[in-house]
């Protein structure tokens, strides 16, 4: 009758591998935030013919040509200038193109075109 008796070994050893993949969970989900709280913030934008220029509150300038940008790229110059920060300065914003670029995929060269 050995059988019907429960096995606490196989228990223990499901609560240990429950209680390991919920210390990783927590570590990445710590990495993850950790990563968000790091996201490049811009302090401020502009446009130059037909160049967005983004100024890093590190003081970093960086730039990258509207072509890069499909929408951007069909803008007018008047357009292109109406450009704002937005999310704390993680995002450039165009409202009239309805155009969201990211900061972070600006400095990682993560463009379209």
């Amino acid at each position: 009758m050995d059988f019907l008796q429960p096995k606490r070994t196989i228990s223990a050893v499901w609560l240990s591998k429950i209680a390991i993949s919920c210390s990783k969970l927590i570590v990445t989900i710590m990495a993850i935030a950790e990563v968000e709280m790091e996201a490049p913030q811009a302090a401020r934008c502009w446009v130059e013919d037909r160049r967005v220029y983004v100024e890093l509150v590190d003081e970093r300038t960086v730039s990258f040509p509207a072509s890069k940008f499909p929408r951007l790229a069909a803008a007018t110059p008047e357009m292109l200038k109406q450009v704002e920060l937005r999310v704390q300065g993680r995002a450039l914003r165009w409202e009239a193109l309805d155009e969201d670029i990211w900061v972070g995929d600006v400095l990682s060269g993560r463009f379209p075109k």
